[in-house]
């Protein structure tokens, strides 16, 4: 969820492309976006989406979210408004994406999603790299269909030194880091002790996704 926030704000505020301009010696003050009281899409409201969505919170941000797993009250107690997708796409400045991959959700953001988004809105993956359409993600960044992007995961990973993703100035990519930091590393440790300490003495687990017992 940080590195979700951190990207969508560096995206809106185009910090690589600025870093590449100075880097060449230029010095342009393009006009750029702010995050704060903008709109933000949460595709895919688990856990680390609604932790996204209450670090936005602090941002004054309106936060919409699409997951058809969840019903409006389990949402709307968060200040969070649950949508269609298509809303989502259309009303957002900012779209991160949190969805488990599976058929549902390859290329769930492909390139009839891209043409719905606003000019000015950037995507952010954190989640799993086919959840979008690279070659469409590609495509609608060279011709200006959304303003930027900024991913943690691909579709093939290591990423190929040769993907056009490389060749994209508004993109902002970072090797499937968004989970090593000590602090969750010794969350998942923690979480994992406390699977195993459930499981042999006989209580619940809250953690298991698909239950067998």
């Amino acid at each position: 969820a940080e590195l979700a926030l951190a990207m969508i704000l560096a995206s809106r505020r185009r910090l690589r492309p600025f870093y590449w301009q100075v880097a060449r010696g230029e010095w342009k003050k393009t006009v750029v976006h702010e995050t704060v009281g903008s709109t933000v899409g949460i595709v895919g409201f688990g856990a680390v989406g609604k932790t996204l969505a209450s670090l936005l919170k602090g941002f004054g941000c309106t936060v919409l979210a699409y997951d058809p797993q969840m019903k409006p009250d389990q949402a709307s107690h968060l200040g969070v408004k649950l949508v269609s997708l298509d809303e989502l796409l259309v009303k957002s400045d900012a779209i991160s994406l949190h969805v488990p991959y599976n058929k549902q959700t390859h290329h769930l953001i492909n390139a009839n999603a891209l043409r719905q988004m606003k000019p000015s809105a950037v995507v952010v993956n954190t989640s799993r790299g086919n959840v979008i359409d690279e070659d469409a993600l590609c495509d609608a960044l060279e011709q200006q269909i959304i303003a930027g992007a900024a991913l943690d995961v691909y579709g093939q990973e290591p990423l190929s030194i040769h993907s056009r993703l490389l060749e994209q100035e508004n993109v902002l990519l970072t090797p499937h880091i968004a989970s090593q930091t000590e602090e969750s590393l010794w969350r998942i440790y923690q979480m994992a002790i406390d699977i195993a300490a459930d499981f042999f003495t006989g209580k619940p687990c809250p953690h298991l996704l698909t239950p067998v017992f």
